[in-house]
């Protein structure tokens, strides 16, 4: 089961599943509507009360903009810092980087997936 915040979080959560259903559109105008998921977020500076005023519906990407601060990415940073990264995630991340996409998923993946990593290990011993 997921772990929530608080119990408070999840039952009222529960609630607006309940009494609303899912959020069905993006209330936000600046949407780039290419996501298919909506939510239910928590308008900023309200309590979590079973109130549907207290909430929008927004899409996840939209969803994920709104819930981020500054605070979340120094969270993440802390977290992070001292984490050990292996060579083959290292190079994943610098293909992300350069704009490399991984192969998709066949039986050939993990053969394009090597080739790929062979190619561009240069890449991150001269630290690009």
């Amino acid at each position: 089961m997921k772990q929530y915040k608080t119990k408070e979080y999840y039952l009222t959560h529960q609630w607006l599943l309940r009494k609303f259903g899912r959020a069905t559109y993006c209330e936000n105008k600046e949407c780039s509507k290419k996501s298919s998921f909506y939510d239910w977020a928590l308008i900023k500076g309200l309590n979590y009360e079973r109130k549907k005023e207290n909430f929008i519906g927004l899409c996840r990407i939209c969803h994920k903009k709104y819930d981020y601060t500054s605070a979340t990415g120094e969270k993440i940073t802390s977290k992070l810092k001292g984490h050990k990264v292996s060579k083959k995630t290292k190079i994943k991340m610098r293909l992300s980087k350069l704009g490399k996409r991984r192969p998709p998923r066949s039986q050939e993946w993990k053969y394009n997936l090597s080739q790929a990593l062979k190619k561009h290990w240069n890449l991150l011993k001269l630290g690009y």
